[in-house]
């Protein structure tokens, strides 16, 4: 035998294929329940971003208004923005219009024009309205706010993705709440 190096017989080091068969087994349940749960929140997020569009829909609408910007498409002048929704017409979207007559609920049929149509992310719908369909204006200066042609005090919006709700509620006074 040389000096300094040794044979070994017998040697135990490393792994036996039911060690190395249990770790991929962990590894696999581990990454499938992670991936579960990463689904889970994508669809919780993407109902949160909804709801929250929603709000900064209606702000963006009342910014409309109280900045009295005109709108190309109106024949006069803009007597105030807003937003609407109608779920016969679609529940996966909802539209800010200009308000171009001087009532206070979205008409097409009157001369209102659409500014924009908004879609709802992927899978989120609008479950239920306050009133349906549902208009919410906003006039300068003040800027007054009228919810179905002044006819509620306030609205509430469901959205729903699978088994989730998220509801946002506006006041008369313009005032956002999400529940």
């Amino acid at each position: 035998m040389a000096r300094g190096f040794t044979i070994l017989k017998d040697s135990n080091k490393g792994f036996t294929l039911t060690e190395l068969l249990l770790v991929v087994s962990i590894l696999v349940i581990v990454s499938g329940v992670i991936m579960v749960n990463i689904h889970a929140s994508e669809r919780s997020l993407a109902l949160d971003r909804s709801i929250h569009k929603v709000s900064q829909d209606i702000r963006g609408a009342m910014n409309l208004a109280l900045s009295a910007k005109q709108f190309t498409g109106c024949a006069g002048t803009v007597s105030g923005y807003g937003i609407y929704f109608d779920t016969v017409l679609s529940d996966s979207s909802y539209l800010i219009y200009a308000n171009c007559d001087a009532d206070t609920r979205y008409s097409a049929l009157s001369g209102d024009q659409i500014v924009k149509t908004v879609p709802l992310d992927t899978g989120v719908t609008i479950q239920s309205l306050s009133r349906d369909p549902l208009s919410i204006a906003f006039t300068p200066p003040n800027p007054n706010t009228s919810i179905s042609n002044g006819a509620d005090s306030s609205a509430s919006i469901t959205l729903q993705l699978k088994t989730q709700t998220r509801t946002l509620t506006i006041n008369g006074k313009g005032v956002v709440d999400i529940q």
